[in-house]
């Protein structure tokens, strides 16, 4: 099997948004997801220095939000989980269309993995997927994470995280 990419995960940042604006702004990427592209630069903007700040209080979580970078330093998409308590903990990534089928979003979600056990105490992830999304199920299938119901309309796949 082929080294995974080295991509690197940063912080997702409100200036992150004029590199990713372009990639997040296409409306394929969006097919199989519940959001819609980002409908200005300023929003994004916005929205990923919301992201930053973390979740309110009041929702007893933690969310945590990276920026991906391929190995030639570009921007090509999102990573995300948000950390409950007393559940599994939810991931979520997009990855621009220019950068697929080269294995960056297996190994930035891959990382993503490592950092939740190792630096935040998570021991289940979960992720919702759209039946339709034969990619994305490929895609943690190939992480470990196995079928465990829906969720909606979503199928729903989890895996546990060695300590």
């Amino acid at each position: 099997m082929a080294a995974e990419p080295a991509v690197r995960l940063v912080p997702l940042r409100g200036d992150h948004a004029a590199e990713l604006f372009d990639v997040l702004a296409e409306p394929s990427l969006y097919r199989h997801l519940d959001d819609a592209p980002p409908p200005s630069l300023a929003w994004l903007v916005e929205r990923f220095d919301a992201l930053a700040r973390g979740a309110p209080p009041e929702l007893d979580e933690v969310w945590l939000n990276w920026a991906i970078v391929d190995p030639a330093g570009d921007l090509v998409g999102t990573t995300q989980a948000t950390v409950r308590r007393d559940a599994p903990t939810s991931v979520a990534y997009v990855l621009g269309v220019g950068a697929q089928g080269r294995g960056l979003a297996r190994a930035a979600v891959g990382q993503m993995l490592d950092d939740l056990a190792a630096h935040h105490g998570v021991d289940e992830v979960q992720a919702e997927i759209a039946p339709e999304n034969d990619r994305s199920i490929r895609l943690v299938e190939s992480l470990g994470f196995t079928p465990a119901g829906s969720i909606g309309s979503d199928r729903r796949f989890v895996r546990r995280l060695p300590r």
